[in-house]
């Protein structure tokens, strides 16, 4: 995503962010299509990544996640706490191959923005506040000895807004998206490099380097009680 696009898909967070405040005042109920419990959600997506501190080349594959969700139901509110994992060894350039594990723990409220309608069914439209906690580690596999690698980390701490919609299909099934994005954030990062002594010093991440977005699709159905599945 080019800086442009991004500092615009981030003004318009903020902008819905501040409608949202304006909504939070209101006798608007959050209106049960969460459901309050646990929500354990597995996915699948396509991923590239480019490491400026081994080259300039990009990376790309398939990296699945697993999250676990906790929500709970307020009467003008929902909260949200959410861990999430994603890992793989396949993320590739032609013969060269780099193992990517993501860490993200993501915090926050949401606020019901509208509810309106589509294929003649209920959408109902969600905007919050979150923090963010997030790692990533990219471990490029080395073809120079067995003890030849290289680890690139980076950690962000970030302010954001989160958007969230739902549609019911049924009282059991539901299809979602939501949109995370960081509008500031203060990390750090780093490499260590056994291949040589120059290692990289950590370095501190402007808030516009340091942007951490991510978008989902998908079904949720309740399985039992309190307990979800997501897909």
């Amino acid at each position: 995503m080019k800086q442009s696009q991004l500092i615009l898909l981030l003004a318009q967070l903020l902008s819905l962010l501040l409608v949202a405040g304006k909504a939070a005042g209101q006798e608007v109920p959050a209106g049960g299509v969460f459901g309050p419990g646990l929500t354990v959600e597995y996915g699948l997506g396509s991923y590239s990544v480019t490491d400026e501190y081994f080259s300039a080349e990009k990376y790309s594959g398939t990296l699945p996640y697993l999250r676990v969700n906790w929500c709970r139901e307020h009467e003008r509110n929902i909260y949200q706490l959410g861990l999430e994992v994603r890992t793989s060894s396949a993320i590739r350039n032609y013969s060269v191959s780099t193992d990517i594990m993501q860490f993200s723990l993501v915090q926050g409220f949401l606020y019901p923005l509208l509810q309106t309608s589509l294929f003649n069914r209920d959408v109902h439209i969600f905007v919050g506040p979150s923090t963010e906690i997030f790692v990533l580690m990219n471990t490029q596999d080395l073809a120079v000895s067995a003890l030849g690698f290289g680890l690139s980390t980076s950690a962000l701490i970030s302010l954001g807004a989160r958007a969230e919609i739902v549609m019911p299909l049924s009282p059991k099934l539901s299809a979602e998206s939501s949109l995370q994005a960081g509008l500031l954030s203060l990390g750090i990062r780093a490499v260590d490099d056994e291949m040589s002594d120059d290692a990289a010093a950590p370095k501190v991440l402007t808030p516009l380097a340091g942007t951490n977005a991510s978008f989902r699709l998908g079904l949720r159905y309740r399985l039992s009680g309190a307990f979800y599945g997501r897909l």
